[in-house]
């Protein structure tokens, strides 16, 4: 079989598509990769193709996908290898860079047949670099839009509260502001509105809470929980520290894309009002909560 290949567009081509590609690639995986690290990158593997079709022409034919993964995984290597790296990292970067692969390649396919009535090997290496610029640029934002949705998302989680043998499943959010701390246990206060999760106390008990926020009396009543702690907290726009009501929750169970896990006798402040205006979420995380998603 008679094969003529130019090597000069074979280079320029795959150099312009591995540079973009790799680009891409750092850019969903919140890497920052030099500008130097990724031209030798793409300049290597161009190397590497180039060298392949003169002296293995045969078996990059018969093994086509096989070299290609070696070509990609030292590309990916070059570019986003370091010293603390693990290899799943590697190997997801791999994925993402032949994800971004498929995408572009897609997009360079469909304009430049299209432009070249279907002959796509007359495909000239500068309108690859001008539609894979073009493809980048609109890429890019996309990209970053998915990204902010997700990091977005990731604040709010389902949470599950068990409290006397009651289920209570509500909406919450991961809140940066919540520094609020039982005084003497020191042991994080998570808040949440009093009629999100009233379910699981008696009725005298929930009306004994709405008194003391409405008139500041504490009567009898309130007694009727367990281990009701007094937790101090000061508004903005208000003088002097004002107090929520809190109970103990047995378990809270936590859950978003990006987390799991459960903790035992967590300390629940009531707050009788909304803490959502659109009621998005019914209780706020403490800020402590963070470090488990980011651990």
């Amino acid at each position: 079989m008679y094969y003529e290949i130019y090597l000069d567009v074979v280079f320029i081509i795959n150099f312009i598509l591995d540079f973009i590609i790799v680009k891409i690639t750092g850019c969903i995986l919140k890497r920052k990769s030099t500008f130097l690290r990724c031209i030798t990158a793409a300049a290597i593997s161009s190397c590497v193709l180039c060298v392949a079709y003169i002296l293995f022409m045969e078996m990059l034919v018969r093994y086509y996908f096989i070299m290609m993964l070696i070509m990609n995984l030292i590309t990916v290597i070059l570019v986003f290898y370091h010293r603390k790296c693990k290899v799943c990292e590697i190997i997801r970067a791999l994925v993402i860079y032949y994800m971004v692969s498929f995408l572009l390649g897609g997009i360079i396919n469909m304009i430049c047949i299209k432009a070249y009535d279907g002959a796509l090997f007359n495909v000239s290496w500068w309108s690859v670099l001008i539609v894979g610029g073009i493809s980048f640029i609109a890429i890019k934002p996309l990209v970053l839009c998915i990204d902010r949705r997700r990091e977005k998302e990731s604040i709010y989680c389902d949470v599950e509260l068990e409290m006397g043998g009651n289920k209570i499943r509500v909406k919450g959010l991961l809140d940066t502001g919540n520094h609020l701390m039982e005084p003497l246990s020191r042991k994080p206060v998570q808040v949440a509105e009093l009629s999100a999760v009233e379910g699981g106390f008696s009725k005298d008990f929930v009306s004994a809470v709405k008194r003391y926020y409405e008139s500041g009396i504490i009567d009898n009543g309130l007694y009727m929980e367990k281990s009701i702690r007094m937790v101090p907290f000061r508004a903005v726009g208000t003088p002097g520290d004002k107090f929520l009501i809190a109970v103990m929750a047995d378990i809270m169970k936590v859950k978003n894309e990006l987390v799991e896990y459960a903790d035992k006798d967590v300390y629940i402040a009531l707050y009788n009002g909304r803490l959502a205006g659109d009621g998005s979420y019914r209780i706020l995380l403490h800020s402590k909560e963070l470090m488990r998603e980011r651990g």
